[in-house]
């Protein structure tokens, strides 16, 4: 046997081995004061670490059979840190009835980001509680007050892995000789995001896996600052009906439009759009040729406002139009005044990674709440619409007419398409 000066060690592995496990039983019943004395005794004749000893320990004790020692049966209910399930760490704090809860809220409010659900249920928990179908008792509630966005979003994982889905944008971005005549806009200052009223617009089509033409148009307008969107059905991507929903946004707008930032579309790079911009004294942008992302605070709305909401069915009929044109007005009013949203702080690229930072999260209507650039009758007529329009009323009016919306859509869709393949 040789010596470990080192270590001070003085026995085998084998024999190490063998000590640990006649103590180990004796170390899982004991005391703490007995606990460190044993401890204390054993690491002075094996050499192991203090920590992997106190491992080893509970490992041997715990893989020994009921009857080795003696004959005898032993219990192994002194291992109290183990799971039931045999899995180490915390147990479970929150049951199954909470995360069917969760589910419930997560699916009705379209299934948003954790951070900001977890806002939209703390702001409206009087609202949502009293809903039946969501099956909230006293003590989910309070479990739902208190839980973080990290606890939700591993509660929400399994459903989330449900439900995906891709889709085409259907927009594009021709040239014109108006170029030169429009001022560029690749980004926004700090300060010029801090200020409402810079709009950026965009369109959606609605035609399905068929041809663009005849197809609905959604036309998109969102507020840099605050996320404030505006929502209207084109029944074509012409300039006569862009001008049109334009007029009606600029009479309803709670507050000025002082600037409108668009791609390079043909419905809005024409002398009746610029004119448009003029006549009512908004300044007007455009993104570089090929920088999609230059327009990319609409563009993410695309899909958050229109896409999850609308689908990717064909619509191209006057009931179509009806039902989107009614949807879209309980629509605007759900994402304005209740739905929270967050903004980019910072970002920073250490080595291969980009950390971004985001501020905590808002509705639009909070947002403009405190923002001291918006007069005070502009908040005012808020705070009176929001009085008129509960949370749980204006979602379930959106899930109707989304309903109602699906029915009249055109075969030739992406629904339609699944089911002639069908049969």
């Amino acid at each position: 046997m040789l010596m470990d000066m080192k270590k001070g060690k003085t026995m085998s592995k084998g024999a190490r081995n063998e000590l640990v496990g006649q103590i180990a039983l004796r170390y899982a019943k004991a005391s703490r004061k007995e606990k460190k004395e044993i401890l204390d005794e054993t690491v002075k004749d094996t050499g192991y670490n203090r920590k992997y000893l106190i491992h080893k320990l509970r490992l041997t004790a715990f893989s020994v059979s009921p009857t080795d020692i003696g004959g005898r049966r032993v219990k192994k209910s002194y291992r109290k840190n183990q799971r039931a399930n045999g899995k180490r760490g915390r147990p479970r704090a929150y049951g199954k009835a909470l995360q069917s809860s969760l589910a419930s809220i997560w699916e009705m409010f379209d299934m948003m980001s954790s951070k900001r659900l977890i806002k939209l249920i703390r702001d409206n928990i009087a609202d949502i509680s009293s809903y039946a179908l969501f099956h909230i008792t006293p003590e989910i509630r309070q479990e739902l007050i208190s839980m973080s966005a990290s606890t939700a979003d591993r509660l929400l994982r399994p459903e989330r892995e449900k439900m995906r889905m891709h889709g085409r944008s259907g927009t594009g971005s021709p040239g014109s000789s108006l170029n030169s005549m429009i001022p560029i806009r690749a980004y926004y200052t700090m300060q010029e995001r801090e200020e409402s009223g810079c709009f950026e617009i965009d369109t959606v089509v609605h035609c399905g896996y068929g041809p663009q033409a005849g197809a609905l148009w959604t036309l998109t307008l969102t507020d840099v600052s605050n996320g404030f969107i505006f929502l209207r059905v084109l029944k074509a991507k012409t300039q006569r009906y862009v001008l049109k929903a334009l007029d009606d946004i600029f009479m309803n707008a709670p507050y000025p439009i002082r600037e409108v930032h668009m791609d390079n579309g043909s419905e809005f790079k024409n002398f009746g759009f610029l004119g448009w911009c003029r006549n009512h004294g908004i300044a007007y942008t455009r993104s570089r040729s090929y920088h999609k992302n230059d327009n990319c605070f609409v563009e993410a709305k695309n899909f958050t406002a229109v896409r999850s909401f609308v689908g990717y069915c064909r619509y191209d009929s006057d009931e179509s139009y009806e039902a989107m044109e009614d949807l879209y007005w309980h629509l605007e009013r759900l994402l304005n005044l209740y739905y929270p949203s967050v903004k980019l702080i910072s970002k920073e690229r250490i080595g291969v990674k980009t950390v971004k930072k985001y501020d905590e999260p808002r509705s639009p209507y909070e947002r403009i709440m405190i923002d001291t650039s918006v007069a005070q009758c502009c908040k005012g007529r808020l705070s009176a619409e929001k009085e008129i329009c509960p949370l749980i009323a204006l979602k379930e009016a959106v899930n109707l007419r989304q309903k109602e919306l699906l029915s009249t859509a055109a075969r030739e869709g992406r629904i339609g398409s699944l089911r002639q393949v069908d049969d």
